[in-house]
């Protein structure tokens, strides 16, 4: 019987490895990580599963004839399609009944419709559908409005996701913006951490303007967070701005660091740099004074080799306040730096500091 049981699993192993091997891809349809979640053998994230579950033939009948409730639980979320793309998305499929619903796949492009509360149609929205004339479509990512997303639309359990999904909704509108200007930012922001089962301080949703073709400098940041009145946009110096979303305490952000020695390596990567900044003695007294802590993240881009050429800090910061130093990391980068604190009536003290760059994501976690 045990021989049996050992040759049985070599044989498994045996044919897991081939399949592996002859479908290495992490995207492709037929990995046996994504065959084995179809057979809900294994877990997977479920994000990337819907990523692959687009180019999967099969992928229809895992989403038609089901409820509203079948498909959350088996993908998590569904969004409402008109929020997510601003717009009335029957637009993209003329045939759709005027009473039936339509939901967003979690944030993909796959759009479900439901006839009297089941799915009868999957369809999927590509670059070339859009909600605005061609004459505006120019101005936006993918020819359509960037929504941000509120926390009621998803489970606690996917606060992260969410939270991803905003800073990356806000910061695709605001790269270009900057890069125009030639402007860096400080991003504040107080959050409602109650939102999400975790440790960390989510991006909150917010309302962006439509484009900005005819403003310039300081005031096409402000038009482009015009309609939040929870959103201020100052001029800090002549070369960058400070975005604040909501009130924001500025207790931590005030405290004065005596001196910061940075590696090399710390010195040229934004996100080392703020780590170090977080380390100060000075730092720590005050977070422990507010009852606050900073949640353990994870920078999973390859540190850049000091050079020369490449931006950096020097290699010591002295006598400056931690609203200073976050300054500084935006200016000698070129970029973002994030500050995020939850709301304290929330009573969950955490407080997160990160950076984004303007020539792609940059998101830590």
């Amino acid at each position: 019987m045990r021989k049996w049981l050992l040759t049985s699993a070599l044989v498994m192993a045996a044919l897991l490895g081939v399949w592996q091997a002859t479908y290495p891809g992490p995207n492709d349809p037929k990995c046996i990580h994504y065959v084995l979640w179809k057979w809900h053998l294994l877990p997977l994230n479920l994000h990337r599963a819907v990523s692959i579950m687009i180019n999967d033939p099969d992928r229809d009948s895992m989403l038609l004839d089901k409820t509203e409730e079948q498909l959350r639980r088996r993908f998590g979320y569904l969004l409402p399609a008109q929020q997510v793309w601003g717009c009335d998305v029957k637009q993209f499929n003329r045939a759709i009944p005027k009473a039936d619903t339509v939901f967003t796949l979690r944030r993909s492009d796959l759009l479900i419709v439901f006839h009297h509360g089941v799915s009868s149609q999957v369809f999927y929205v590509d670059e070339g559908d859009a909600c605005l004339p061609e004459s505006e479509r120019n101005l936006y990512p993918n020819g359509v409005p960037v929504r941000t997303l509120d926390s009621a639309t998803v489970p606690k359990s996917e606060g992260q996701e969410l939270s991803d999904f905003n800073q990356h909704a806000v910061m695709e509108r605001l790269r270009p913006v900057l890069r125009k200007a030639r402007l860096t930012a400080r991003i504040e922001y107080l959050s409602d951490c109650t939102t999400m089962s975790g440790w960390a301080a989510p991006f909150p949703k917010v309302d962006l303007a439509g484009a900005t073709p005819h403003y310039a400098g300081l005031a096409a940041v402000q038009e482009l967070f015009r309609t939040d009145r929870d959103i201020t946009v100052v001029a800090k110096g002549s070369g960058s701005v400070v975005i604040r979303m909501g009130r924001v305490p500025q207790a931590l952000l005030s405290t004065t660091i005596k001196a910061v020695r940075l590696t090399p390596t710390e010195q040229f990567n934004p996100q080392q740099a703020i780590t170090a900044i977080e380390a100060a003695p000075e730092i720590r007294a005050r977070l422990k004074e507010l009852g606050l802590k900073l949640p353990l993240t994870f920078d999973f881009r390859r540190p850049v080799a000091p050079g020369p050429d490449r931006p950096h800090l020097p290699a010591e910061l002295r006598s400056l306040t931690l609203r200073q130093a976050l300054g500084m990391v935006s200016s000698f980068f070129g970029g973002v730096t994030i500050y995020g604190q939850c709301d304290p009536h929330s009573n969950i003290g955490v407080v997160w500091m990160g950076f984004s760059a303007l020539n792609g994501p940059g998101r830590t976690h």
